[in-house]
């Protein structure tokens, strides 16, 4: 070999180089992946945020929460009816609690209203587990032993109610989304779920409510949310009680304080769900 030749070796891989490779992918992609996680979901997080400003004011805007609570107001004047008690009733989520008399709690569908399907409410037994169900339709066989004739009775003041005439309005401006999609139970999905229910408030007055939750904890964000005129905007980490998708969902009273708890100089209570709820304000 001549002086000041270079000798030449073809590179050849090896199975230590492919390891080389693979493992600073997978390096790259562990110190990577859960940053492009925690900017997706916080991203998902506050699309839920905006969706539920929107709905809250549209609610505020159109008074009806005075409107609801004028509409119970006006059926507590008859003196066999009272508001649902606090505490779960065993009513089907499709139909959200309301009243109760002797005999029979009655519920009240939100999402039928607000399609224009006519008044739909519900009776269940207090102590059996039969149900009766009323739309807007004529019912016929008005057995005094069943609650059809209270049914009917119910949905007629409900459609002349201030109430029953604005809320189907509210509803359309909230759904007018062509890829949001609608559950029998009342639970919406619009990227994330959310779900609008009648509620007892601390003081004893019905008001409305929102609750907005991940489909999955990830991706699709880990809080939760809830709004109520009581206790306004709240976020839980959702960690404690975790909500997800349609098989772990909010019930009506979940996020309202424990009475044992009391907020702390940041607002922050346990609910009674187990979850700690903190107030938000919403990201402009």
């Amino acid at each position: 070999m001549k002086d000041g030749e270079r000798r030449f070796f073809p590179f050849r891989w090896g199975l230590g180089d492919l390891l080389v490779l693979l493992s600073f992918g997978i390096l790259l992609y562990l110190s990577f992946h859960p940053l492009e996680l925690g900017i997706a979901a916080a991203k998902k997080e506050l699309e839920a945020t905006q969706s539920l400003e929107t709905w809250i004011n549209s609610l505020n805007r159109k008074d009806l929460h005075e409107a609801f609570g004028g509409f119970v107001d006006s059926l507590l004047e008859d003196r066999r009816y009272q508001l649902i008690e606090k505490e779960e009733t065993g009513i089907p989520l499709p139909f959200i609690p309301v009243l109760q008399d002797l005999d029979f709690h009655y519920g009240l569908s939100l999402p039928a209203l607000g399609k224009g399907v006519g008044a739909l409410w519900c009776a269940k037994e207090r102590t059996g587990n039969k149900l009766w169900i009323s739309s807007a339709r004529e019912l016929k066989g008005l057995d005094p032993r069943r609650p059809r004739i209270r049914l009917k009775r119910l949905s007629s003041l409900l459609r002349v109610s201030r109430f029953g005439k604005a809320f189907p309005a509210y509803w359309k401006e909230i759904v007018n989304d062509p890829d949001l999609q609608a559950f029998p139970s009342g639970i919406l999905k619009q990227k994330t779920y959310f779900f609008l229910h009648a509620l007892l408030q601390e003081e004893g007055r019905l008001g409305l409510g929102i609750y907005a939750w991940p489909e999955r904890r990830g991706r699709e964000g880990f809080a939760a949310f809830f709004y109520h005129p009581g206790s306004g905007s709240r976020q839980t980490r959702n960690m404690v009680h975790p909500y997800e998708g349609l098989h772990s969902f909010p019930l009506p009273r979940a996020g309202l304080r424990r009475p044992s708890s009391k907020a702390d100089h940041k607002g922050e209570y346990t609910g009674l769900d187990g979850n700690t709820w903190f107030p938000i304000e919403f990201t402009r």
